[in-house]
């Protein structure tokens, strides 16, 4: 029915409104004066209409705009809130019209601000439902919630009080994820499996922010504002109790995991140990090899100890490979574990965390005990050359022979010349 009024309002070019009274005095055409008869045939509730003289071209009337109860002319969505105290208790109006936007709901345009405050109002009826308690009678202007948390202190409950005052800087915010609530207090959802748990869980979450806020006239704003940081912490949580059953089957597949990567190891480390037994032998036939006199002793056993070095630097690189493959094997099997790492409790985190930063530190360990054992396979073999050179100048004449055959072959290529 304020739609009437909206489009006299209108068609008369928008008049000043003075004290929720607008005027006008002067010619009018038929849609207009159409106007005017449905006007004067609403009820009160939605304005009132004193004609002082009209004729069929002309008029002059006061007309008394309605000013909260059923309808309203608001300046603004601020006059709006104090026109409708009954927004602060999750009844959205819908007879207004909002002059400094030139809006109404029944215009069929979209306006942000209205949407989000019927998020608001959403918002005010899903938490009355949620709350354990509502009191709707102390104060005409709000409702105040009670509710009532899991305290891990001596057992009691903690309990907190909200006060569903709206003001206009709600209207600043974009409420999302109101669905989420809806859920949990929607009849057809009541009875389903973890339904009860799912609420605990909401109204925990709920505490944990409004316990960051004094509790006061403003806490329903702070609530409104760190929303989606609160769905955020309930989805974190629902999601912890909702697979918690399967943490302790992922702490057995940690510590499986582990062990197996460990017991591989130590049997790999365990099997060239044994083998590196003979490089000690490799390295006492130095001196034995430095004392040999005849030539003959000395290639045999000079050929021998290059053979064990090259087996036994085969032999580490092998298993320095076997190791590195293993490392990237158990970094494979975790990395499924580390993509879901945010959503684990803290202790299931931090023992991740420990096992990998272990690992971690295993195989930097092992690269270089690899690379020491290396260079250790290689004395032997640098040995052998020392020896060679010191006794029988075996680089000294393997230079001079090259050299030599450098020099013959450059003289025979300038004879060519």
């Amino acid at each position: 029915m304020l739609d009437v009024v909206v489009k006299l309002y209108r068609k008369l070019d928008r008049p000043i409104i003075d004290g929720d009274v607008f005027e006008y005095s002067g010619e009018i055409d038929e849609s207009i004066s159409s106007l005017i008869d449905e006007a004067e045939a609403l009820p009160e509730g939605f304005g009132r209409i004193e004609i002082q003289s009209r004729n069929e071209s002309f008029v002059d009337f006061e007309f008394f705009l309605p000013s909260g109860g059923e309808a309203a002319f608001c300046q603004s969505f601020d006059d709006l809130i104090e026109r409708f105290p009954s927004v602060s208790k999750g009844i959205l109006p819908c007879n207004f019209y909002i002059v400094g936007e030139d809006w109404a709901p029944f215009d069929g345009e979209v306006s942000d601000k209205y949407e989000r405050l019927k998020g608001v109002c959403s918002l005010i009826q899903c938490l009355s439902s949620l709350a354990i308690s509502v009191d709707a009678t102390s104060s005409p202007y709000y409702d105040n919630l009670f509710f009532a948390v899991a305290s891990s202190d001596s057992g009691k409950p903690k309990t907190f009080v909200l006060k569903t005052k709206v003001n206009v800087d709600m209207l600043e915010v974009d409420v999302k994820h109101i669905k989420v609530l809806k859920t949990l207090v929607d009849d057809k959802y009541e009875g389903k499996l973890h339904i009860e748990e799912r609420k605990m869980i909401f109204k925990s979450s709920l505490g944990d922010v409004l316990s960051l806020e004094s509790v006061g006239s403003d806490s329903f704003l702070y609530l409104i504002k760190n929303w989606d940081d609160m769905i955020h912490n309930y989805w974190k949580s629902l999601q912890a109790y909702v697979y918690g059953f399967s943490f302790d089957k992922i702490r057995t597949e940690i510590a499986s995991a582990e062990i197996e990567y460990c017991t591989k190891l130590s049997s790999s480390l365990s099997e060239i140990a044994g083998k590196l037994l003979a490089l000690p032998l490799s390295l006492a036939a130095l001196p034995i090899l430095s004392k040999t006199e005849e030539r003959f002793d000395f290639i045999a056993i000079s050929l021998g100890l290059l053979i064990v070095t090259v087996v036994i630097l085969c032999m580490v690189v092998n298993q320095w490979f076997v190791a590195s493959r293993l490392k990237s094997s158990f970094d494979t099997m975790f990395e499924q574990f580390k993509i879901k790492l945010d959503g684990y409790p803290r202790s299931l985190r931090d023992l991740l965390n420990k096992t990998l930063n272990v690992v971690h530190r295993q195989g930097k360990l092992l690269n270089k005990i690899f690379f020491i054992f290396s260079l250790i396979s290689l004395v032997p073999m640098l040995g052998v050359f020392y020896l060679s050179e010191t006794k029988y100048s075996l680089f000294s004449v393997l230079y001079g022979m090259l050299h030599s055959w450098f020099s013959s072959l450059t003289s025979f290529i300038s004879s060519l010349s």
